[in-house]
């Protein structure tokens, strides 16, 4: 599940956002077989998923906002 419509579009073409020896084969073959899906709806994601990954963006920089050392 992603917001980001494009992404979600990618990856059900078997496009991976991220480089990784063999996983556009994985995605397709796996989309294909319906044990792989994507979807830009929370709730369709949640009533489809039997385990859920929350994953979050890395920051490249350094750290900004209240909790930033000086």
């Amino acid at each position: 599940m992603d917001q980001d419509a494009d992404k979600i579009a990618s990856l059900q073409a078997g496009r991976s956002p991220i480089y990784e020896p063999g996983l556009e084969d994985l995605l397709t073959r796996n989309t294909a077989a319906g044990r792989l899906q994507f979807t830009t709806d929370v709730h369709e994601a949640v009533a489809w998923g039997e385990v859920i990954f929350l994953c979050v963006g890395t920051p490249r920089g350094p750290k900004e906002g209240p909790t930033s050392a000086p």
